[in-house]
Formats: structure tokens, C-alpha cells, sequence
């Protein structure tokens, strides 16, 4: 009896699974958490001119990653678009490992299994990856560089092609696919004596690693940085003057819809700032850490209130308001923290998309 052929093959509509199922857990919750600092910095260079991130750019990765997020950018300016070239590069990352299964050999009792194992692990549910993969910065390639980098295309990062890794966690995307591809190779190789038990194995891992990403989509921390905005917009008025450390300036000026430029703090100008404030009020937004020295930029006679403390990525927000009065404690040595402000002309309007 003749069986009809499919016009699929197996391995076919394996990897086109894969393929959405990647995808989809990328897109889940593609919107749902705040940018942090690396990932407003990302949305500055975007908006620079293209001549600037062609010629100019400082941040040592190639362009061509800026220009996809600009064309984003065009079409809207929430998290959700900010984050999906990101989404998308990451789900190549599947297809990568995928072809990285082609030097398996075709005697393998267990091919299938391997590879279903390989693609999932590397580049659809390992956690890691996942919101590795999907966060606004340019080794969102780091799962399909990997790929090149290892199987022998150094030259095409040389030339800038493929992104370049410059820490420990950007290491860590790229190894994890191989880790998966080694255990894969080891339950469809053919020294398995007992089929049914490396299926079974397989098969546990796939579940167990798919319900673990999920949930770690779904935990969406707390939305610090709208948050931040939102008691700014409640608190502050026309003639504050608002500080914000160098490092968390673009993330605030994503969600803060005026979106004027803003100046770094020399010691004219934020005397100056201070000079023009009718309400005698300086707010600072920064971290924890930085407070130490940051406290050095005020001159004497101004009292400082923390109105409230964040906690995210392991790091502390926090807020504080500064008002004229008399300083319980001398001003220290001049601080060499960098500050951007500016003095609110309006009232704060909240952009949180």
C-alpha cells in the first residue's frame, strides 16, 4: 500500500514550530516592562541623523542595528516597537541552531529528538535567552553571531557584520546554544541503548524549560521608571528644576513626553538653574549609589527629602527633592558625578505609552 507524501517534511514543520513558538514567547510580553538605561541609550542613538551613526557613533557595534530600530521608531514610540527588532533578531537565533544541527551525522538513531531538544533549549524557552534576546541593544544577534563566530566566520566580524561581545553575559547567550546542541547530541546519539528513556528525558526538558520561560516572561517587575515619571507629574511644578544622572537621563527622557533636550549640569548652569527656580526646588533622579557625591552638587543651604526608592536589575532609584533651608550637614568636596538637567517650563506631562 503506497503512503501519500507529504508535502512538509518533518524537519520542515519541526523548525517552522520552533520558529513560532520563539516568537511568541517574545512577544508576549514585549511591552509589558520598562526600558532601562542601556535600552534608552539604544533610542537615543536611534534618533541621531544617519550621517552621525554611520560615521560618528562611539558605541563600539555596527550600525546597521540603529537604523532598523529608527525605521521602528517611525512607526511608533512605545516599548513594544522600541523592543521588536530586538524580538525579531532573537528568533533567528532559532533557525541559527537549527543549521548548526546539519553537522550532525545522518546516522543518528535520534536526530529528530536532538534537534527539537538543540533549537528549544538554545533559542526559544531557555529564560536567559529569551529576554536576552529581546531587550533594545544591539548583541540581540549574540544566539546567530555565536553561530558564525564559532564555526569558523571570524572575518565577518571583523568587519563589523556580526555583533562583538564585550561581557560576561553577552558570552553567556552565545554559549548557551552549544551547551543545549552538546546535550542534544547526547540523547539522539546512537550509544543510547534505551530509546524510550532518552526520549522521555527529552521530553521533560522541553516541558520543564518551556513552563520556566513562560513564567519568566509573565513576572514583570515593577515599572519603576513610570512610576517615577508619574509622582514627578503629581509632585513637581512649573520652575522646579529636574537632575537626572547621566546614565539614567534617556530612559527618562523616553517616558517624559515633552522631550526636550537636555544639557549637561557645568557648575555655571546649574547655578543658573537653581538662580531661575521661582519654588526654590531641585529634583534628583539617580541611583543609590551615586548619592554619595551627587549631594556635593548643591550648595550649601538646601535640605534634601527622598520622596521615594525603587529597586530594580539588582540597582536602587531614587528620588529626592531638594529644598532651601539649612543644611543639617556641610557640603562635601565637589562632586565629579555627571548630571543632566533642566527647569520645567510647564507642567510634567507623562508619556507611558
Amino acid at each position: 500500500m503506497l503512503r501519500r507524501r507529504s508535502l512538509i517534511s518533518p524537519a520542515a514543520a519541526i523548525l517552522a514550530l520552533l520558529v513560532a513558538t520563539g516568537l511568541l514567547l517574545r512577544l508576549l510580553a514585549l511591552g509589558s516592562k520598562p526600558l532601562w538605561q542601556d535600552e534608552g541609550t539604544s533610542v537615543y542613538y536611534a534618533q541621531l541623523p544617519l550621517q552621525i551613526i554611520f560615521r560618528s557613533l562611539c558605541d563600539p557595534h555596527p550600525p546597521g542595528y540603529y537604523v532598523a530600530l529608527q525605521a521602528a521608531l517611525a512607526f511608533g514610540r512605545s516599548e513594544w516597537w522600541v523592543r521588536l527588532p530586538s524580538a525579531l533578531g532573537g528568533a533567528l537565533a532559532v533557525q541559527a541552531n537549527a543549521a548548526g544541527l546539519a553537522l550532525t551525522p545522518q546516522s543518528a538513531q535520534w536526530v529528530v529528538i536532538g534537534a527539537l531538544v538543540a533549537a528549544l533549549l538554545a533559542s526559544v524557552v531557555v529564560a536567559f535567552v529569551v529576554r536576552r534576546s529581546a531587550v533594545t541593544r544591539k548583541w540581540l544577534g549574540g544566539p546567530w553571531g555565536g553561530v558564525l563566530l564559532v564555526t569558523g566566520l571570524l572575518l565577518l566580524a571583523l568587519w563589523g557584520v556580526a555583533p562583538r561581545l564585550y561581557s560576561v553575559k553577552r558570552h553567556l547567550v552565545v554559549i548557551l546554544p552549544y551547551v543545549a546542541i552538546a546535550v542534544a547530541w547526547t540523547l539522539s546519539s546512537p550509544a543510547w541503548r534505551r530509546p524510550r528513556q532518552a526520549q522521555r528525558i527529552a521530553l521533560a526538558l522541553l516541558v520543564s524549560c518551556f513552563f520556566l520561560s513562560v513564567a519568566a516572561v509573565l513576572l514583570v517587575p515593577k515599572s519603576v521608571w513610570r512610576d517615577a515619571v508619574e509622582i514627578l507629574a503629581v509632585e513637581s511644578q512649573p520652575g522646579d528644576s529636574i537632575w537626572v544622572d547621566e546614565m539614567n537621563a534617556p530612559v527618562f527622557n523616553y517616558y517624559w513626553q515633552d522631550r526636550r533636550p537636555w544639557q549637561p549640569l557645568t557648575p555655571e548652569r546649574r547655578d543658573a538653574l537653581i538662580a531661575s527656580s521661582p519654588t526654590e526646588r531641585v529634583w534628583l533622579i539617580g541611583d543609590v549609589t551615586q548619592y554619595r557625591n551627587v549631594h556635593a552638587t548643591l550648595p550649601p543651604g538646601f535640605l534634601s527629602t527622598r520622596v521615594a526608592s525603587f529597586q530594580y536589575l539588582g540597582k536602587g532609584l531614587e528620588i529626592r527633592a531638594y529644598d532651601t533651608g539649612t543644611s543639617s550637614q556641610p557640603i562635601a568636596q565637589p562632586s565629579q558625578a555627571l548630571l543632566w538637567g533642566l527647569t520645567l517650563a510647564s507642567p510634567l506631562e507623562i508619556d507611558c505609552h
